[in-house]
C-alpha cells in the first residue's frame, strides 16, 4: 500500500481585480496563466489567497503608509512608484475597507 500524496498548498491571486488602465504594460493575465498551469499539473493544492488584514501589512510597511494608501491619499509620487493607479477596489485587496483604516 502506497502513502498518500501530500500537495503543497500554494495560494493564488488572480481573482482579485487590479483596475488597470487601457494599454497598462502590467501583465495581470499572468496570475490566471500561470494557476491554470499548476492545476493542470495536479501536484499542487490550489486556493485563492485570503486578503491580507491591514495589521499583517503594516508588519512590512509603516502604518500610516498603508492607511493613506487605503485612504487614497497616499502622495503622488508614492503611487508611481507603486506603479498601479489607486482604486477602491484595488485597494480593498488586502480585506479593508476605506472607513476601517482609522
Amino acid at each position: 500500500m502506497s502513502e498518500p500524496t501530500i500537495k503543497p498548498r500554494l495560494f493564488c491571486t488572480d481573482h482579485q481585480v487590479i483596475p488597470l488602465p487601457e494599454g497598462h504594460e502590467f501583465p495581470v493575465d499572468k496570475y490566471g496563466i500561470l494557476r491554470r498551469f499548476l492545476g493542470q499539473k495536479d501536484f499542487f493544492r490550489l486556493e485563492p489567497a485570503p486578503p491580507a488584514e491591514r495589521e499583517i501589512v503594516e508588519l512590512a510597511h509603516d502604518g500610516e503608509y498603508v492607511r493613506s494608501f487605503l485612504r487614497g491619499s497616499l502622495a503622488s509620487a508614492a503611487m508611481r512608484r507603486i506603479g498601479f493607479p489607486w482604486s477602491e477596489e484595488g485597494s480593498r485587496g488586502n480585506g479593508h475597507h476605506q472607513n476601517q483604516t482609522h
